[in-house]
């Protein structure tokens, strides 16, 4: 892991980069869906 110490914070900040990463494909979907129609 990168941080050992805060490791509270080292775990909220791989949520958050995971959520984002979630958001970031869906809205990426909905372009692909705007594209087509």
């Amino acid at each position: 892991m990168r941080c050992r110490y805060k490791l509270r914070m080292c775990q909220k900040l791989e949520k958050v980069e995971r959520t984002l990463l979630k958001l970031r494909k869906g809205l990426m979907e909905k372009e692909e869906q705007k594209g087509k129609i």
